[in-house]
């Protein structure tokens, strides 16, 4: 199955992510709190696509439990 077909892509318009959102999810990162921009991510698209909220905490699992590995390591 192609990758588009299993994960298809869909206008970030459709989440109503803003710049403040970029930057309070950059800030979040900035401060080594990889699971916490994760949540903040889920808030706003959790009632928009439950698909892809879904998706967003089940990587959240995986980086933060995998730690350096998983999520890589901030510069």
């Amino acid at each position: 199955m192609a990758y588009g077909k299993m994960f298809p892509l869909r206008p970030i318009q459709l989440f109503n992510l803003g710049m403040a959102d970029v930057d309070a999810m950059t800030a979040i990162l900035d401060s080594g709190d990889r699971a916490g921009a994760y949540l903040y991510y889920y808030n706003i698209i959790r009632d928009v696509d439950r698909d892809a909220a879904d998706q967003i905490l089940m990587q959240m699992q995986i980086t933060t439990y995998s730690g350096f590995f998983g999520g890589g390591f901030p510069i």
